[in-house]
């Protein structure tokens, strides 16, 4: 099952909202991280503001 982002009320496979690289970073006693890299027009406006809240799936549950 591939993971799936949603944002804004739309969930999408990572891969179709055109997201590359992703990498998780856990952390003891602090918020865990998630990057990747989103390529689009730089004219254009932003796939996710800055600090916009994202839910990632993996097998029907939440990443934790």
């Amino acid at each position: 099952m591939p993971m799936r982002l949603t944002y804004n009320g739309t969930t999408k496979t990572v891969g179709d909202w055109g997201l590359n690289d992703l990498v998780r970073t856990r952390r003891n006693a602090a918020a865990d991280t998630v990057q990747f890299t989103c390529i689009q027009p730089c004219d254009g406006t932003p796939t996710f503001p800055k600090s916009a809240v994202i839910t990632l799936t993996l097998d029907y549950r939440d990443w934790e």
